[in-house]
């Protein structure tokens, strides 16, 4: 499940009866069965987009043009069809993938070794994980860390591998690596590695297995370290964190708790109370549609209507790029199963169009970004 569907697993919803309605806009991008599908408009099919059946949740570029995923390696799905049994717990072999979605084109832009070599995460093998990537602000770039494994020649029995921080640039076609440091076996029980692009530069967090404080590194996109330390115990979690900027500074955001009310100063990881509350709008219509917290409660806040208190166990996931339309989903019971599933709807004023039930799914929409609600 992605950061912000964790995110929002309390969060509460405004029901309206569907309506017929007809919405056109950019398609919400959804991984249903780990694959990316497309949602156009009402009383059109999902199309298709990928057969791979190893991707994950899409992250939308800052434009909206474009969407980069994770994808199981070829090495990683061809070993898991020798297992008999279940499996996992660890952090697989992946690449990375981006979907133009004005084309419906897809293309890989980090990929794994020549000779890459999977026989398990315990086994002796060469290959690479990677994270989550990151967008830069101008959408020209990504980022992500990357985890260097060759434990087929390492003479060093404690050596895990090689941590990279790389930046694939769009116009060149090409990867650079912003920093390198080796991990060894006694540290690198990692929970994970978490990247973020903001204005002020590439936040790298992680957290090793049995260690509560996590390294934060702030590097400049040209690969100058800007500053290094460990986030206080009240400090955003790295892997929850986002940029938000407040009268032209930038803060960091841990969007899990957001009922704290506090930020983080990025130069010292120092947590201050917020002058306000935090809300989710469209990163290109920003006085349009919003999701926001009062009073430890969800509101959703569309267009020329009044902010509306949501129920119990709703999702927002976006917010359309005009700001005129938002994308949740609400909590069903199927009553031939007994399981609940999500149904997700758009919504654009008082009319919703469902667009399906499914579980375990992850739509993007937008994108969006978070700022200071005005008062």
């Amino acid at each position: 499940m992605s950061k912000l569907a964790l995110l929002f697993a309390l969060v509460l919803l405004f029901v309206l009866p569907v309506a017929a309605a007809q919405i056109t806009s950019d398609p919400v991008i959804i991984n249903i069965d780990s694959d990316l599908w497309e949602w156009q408009a009402e009383n059109q099919p999902l199309i298709q987009m990928t057969t791979w059946g190893m991707n994950e949740r899409p992250l939308l570029s800052p434009d909206g043009t474009k969407a980069a995923y994770l994808s199981g390696a070829t090495v990683f799905k061809e070993w898991l069809q020798t297992i008999t049994g279940g499996t996992g717990g660890y952090w697989p072999p992946t690449n990375i993938w981006v979907l133009d979605i004005a084309t419906g084109q897809t293309f890989r832009i980090a990929d794994q070794p020549a000779d890459a070599v999977f026989d398990g995460p315990n086994d002796p093998g060469k290959y690479v994980l990677r994270c989550e990537p990151s967008w830069s602000p101008d959408s020209q770039q990504i980022a992500w860390v990357e985890l260097q494994v060759d434990t087929l020649t390492s003479t060093d029995e404690n050596l895990r591998g090689i941590i990279q921080i790389a930046v694939y640039d769009f116009a060149s076609e090409t990867t650079r690596i912003l920093d390198s440091y080796p991990i060894t076996w006694d540290v690198a029980g990692i929970d994970y590695y978490s990247v973020e692009w903001g204005r002020p530069g590439i936040v790298v967090t992680s957290r090793a297995s049995g260690f509560d404080l996590e390294d934060f590194r702030l590097y400049d996109p040209s690969g100058s370290l800007i500053t290094q330390y460990q986030l206080a115990e009240d400090a955003p979690s790295g892997y929850w964190m986002t940029w938000i900027e407040y009268e032209g500074e930038d803060y960091l955001l841990d969007l899990y708790q957001l009922d704290k009310g506090v930020w983080m100063k990025w130069r010292t990881g120092e947590v201050e109370a917020m002058p306000g509350v935090p809300e989710m709008v469209s990163a290109t219509a920003p006085d349009g549609a919003s999701f926001f917290k009062s009073g430890g409660v969800w509101m959703m806040a569309l267009p020329r209507l009044a902010p509306s208190e949501m129920e119990e166990h709703a999702h927002p996931y976006g917010i359309s790029r005009d700001g005129q339309r938002v994308l949740f989903s609400r909590e069903v019971k199927d009553p031939t199963t007994g399981y609940f599933e999500e149904a997700f709807i758009v919504q654009s004023g008082g009319q919703q169009i469902e667009i399906g039930r499914y579980r375990n799914v992850d739509p993007v929409w937008g994108p969006v970004i978070w700022r200071i609600r005005p008062e």
